[in-house]
């Protein structure tokens, strides 16, 4: 799945929609925050883990957009994972598509 190309998504939306390790860089926030509007139908959730802001950047970027969403309310926790390869401490966020988001207001 490209999540910066939701125009190719041709499926969906989905209950819960679930990712691993996707904010790296700070540019890549907003695409994943559209990501998650077209592809979690509403009353849904996405779970979303990975390393910590010390580790990658974008994080903040994300939250921040999160934030500005009358349709998004999230939650994020620290979690630890003893087996992982980047330290073993990630953020894990629950995101709860709480209405319909009128995608066209996007573009």
């Amino acid at each position: 799945l490209d999540w910066t190309r939701p125009e190719e998504f041709g499926y969906g939306p989905f209950d819960v929609l679930v990712g691993a390790d996707l904010l790296y860089l700070t540019r890549m926030a907003d695409p994943l925050v559209n990501a998650i509007l077209h592809l979690v139908a509403p009353g849904g959730l996405a779970v979303l883990v990975g390393p910590t802001p010390l580790c990658r950047d974008g994080p903040e970027e994300f939250a921040r957009l999160l934030k500005t969403f009358d349709e998004l309310a999230y939650k994020v926790a620290r979690i630890a994972l003893p087996f992982a390869r980047a330290g073993n401490h990630f953020d894990c966020y629950v995101i709860h598509v709480i209405k319909q988001f009128n995608l066209d207001d996007l573009d």
